[in-house]
Formats: C-alpha cells, sequence, structure tokens
C-alpha cells in the first residue's frame, strides 16, 4: 500500500529549544511514507529550512487558529497532524493516529491518554481525559471543511468540537504524547492547576510568578470544550 504525504503544522513561537525539540521528534517517528514538517512561525526565521520542512513566516497579530489554516494551505500532505513545538511526541505517534484513518475507521483521531510534566518542579503524571484536541491528526479536507477563525487560548477545543463525530479517541500510552509545562505557555495557569487535578498532582497558587500568564484567562477558559469530558483524577 502506498502511503500517502503526512504533514505536521508545528506553530513555532521563536525558542529555539521548542524547534529543535519538535525536528528531533518528528525525525524519530517510526513512519515509512513521505512526511514534511511545515513550521508556521511568528518571528522571521533566521535559517534556511532544513530537507522536509517548509517555512511560512505570520505575524504577531495573527491567532493560532490563523496560524494553522495557513499552514494547511501551504503543506503538501493529505493527512494533517498537530504538532506542538513545547510538547514530546513518542515515536510511534504517527503509525498509532494515523492507521485507524487509513482503514477508514474515521476520518480523524485524537489521543485519550498524556503524560503530564511539570517541568518547573521536575514532576509528572499521567492524565487522561476525554481527547486532547493539540492531538488532532485528520484528513486534510476534513480540516479545510471546518476552517475556525479562533480568537486566542481554546481554539484546540473549540476545532475538536467541530469535527469531533468524525473523530475516534484512542486509548494509547501516556509516554506516546508528553504535555508539558515550562512556565511560558500559551494556556493560562488556570488551565495548568486544572489539569494537575485532573491528575491528582499539584496546584500552583496564583501569586507564583508563572501566574502573570493567566491575568487575561476566565476561571473556566483553557480547559476541553463541552464534547470534551474529564476522567475521574487518578493518585499521582
Amino acid at each position: 500500500m502506498t502511503l500517502p504525504i503526512v504533514s505536521a503544522i508545528c506553530l513555532h513561537r521563536g525558542e529555539p529549544w521548542h524547534l529543535e525539540q519538535a525536528r528531533a521528534t518528528w525525525a524519530a517517528q517510526l513512519w515509512d511514507g513521505p512526511k514534511e514538517l511545515v513550521i508556521v512561525t511568528s518571528e522571521q526565521p533566521a535559517e534556511r529550512p532544513q530537507v522536509g520542512e517548509r517555512w511560512l513566516w505570520q505575524g504577531d497579530g495573527t491567532t493560532l487558529a490563523s496560524r494553522r489554516n495557513a499552514g494547511i494551505t501551504v503543506s503538501s500532505g493529505q493527512l494533517v497532524i498537530q504538532w506542538d513545538d513545547d510538547d514530546v511526541s513518542g515515536p510511534n505517534r504517527l503509525r498509532v493516529q494515523l492507521e485507524p484513518i487509513l482503514r477508514r475507521e474515521c476520518r480523524a483521531t485524537v489521543l485519550r491518554n498524556a503524560l503530564l510534566e511539570d517541568l518547573v518542579s521536575e514532576r509528572s503524571a499521567p492524565c487522561s481525559v476525554g481527547g486532547w484536541p493539540q492531538t488532532i491528526a485528520a484528513e486534510r479536507f476534513l480540516l479545510e471543511e471546518h476552517r475556525h477563525t479562533g480568537k486566542g487560548r481554546g481554539e484546540d477545543s473549540r476545532l475538536l468540537g467541530a469535527v469531533y463525530d468524525d473523530v475516534k479517541i484512542l486509548d494509547n500510552a501516556p509516554e506516546l504524547y508528553r504535555y508539558r509545562y515550562h512556565g511560558t505557555n500559551v494556556s493560562g495557569l488556570h488551565h495548568w492547576n486544572w489539569l494537575f487535578r485532573q491528575a491528582g498532582m499539584w496546584e500552583y497558587r496564583l501569586a507564583d510568578a508563572a501566574a502573570s500568564y493567566s491575568d487575561a484567562l476566565p476561571p473556566d477558559s483553557g480547559q476541553p470544550g463541552s464534547h470534551v469530558v474529564p476522567a475521574p483524577a487518578t493518585s499521582a
């Protein structure tokens, strides 16, 4: 069977170590088919694309949703997967998420389980929700049919809600996707504290330095949307 081209859409905010990490985990994927990494950056690229990469510059005024849409537009893949540059994917992620789509079981997949990692305190714990929106893999045409223009945080959940009827939620080993808190994440502290509670972990007080990233975030913002039901908390 001839495998289709897969495009990973990587939204990059300029932190070099994040980009190095995204490139390394993409290169390590155990996938025999053709693939490309589409890097959509908010800063003018300081280097030339590597082999198998496309770069697209989008100004700081653009939303996450519009950057993803732009990345899909310039990509060449029939299948598309989101590839956040500050998280870590295991080498089997492509295979696990794309094989159900290729078998025509669904048009999109998301992972149910992740390893929640707090790089600030150097602690981690598995965490399960009804589906991690930022792990979406899908037929290109499905995402083009449901282009969205989110205005900021939580737009991943809105996209998942729009395509939910075509999504298969996969029961995976948590290590397949390591969702990382490093103190400068786009999602605010309320979002992370909610996840820490789900995992039976810990919380940061709003007085902590990282709280500055949640100043404009309502208490319920950034949590999974109405189609994503959190699983019961597990012990750390």
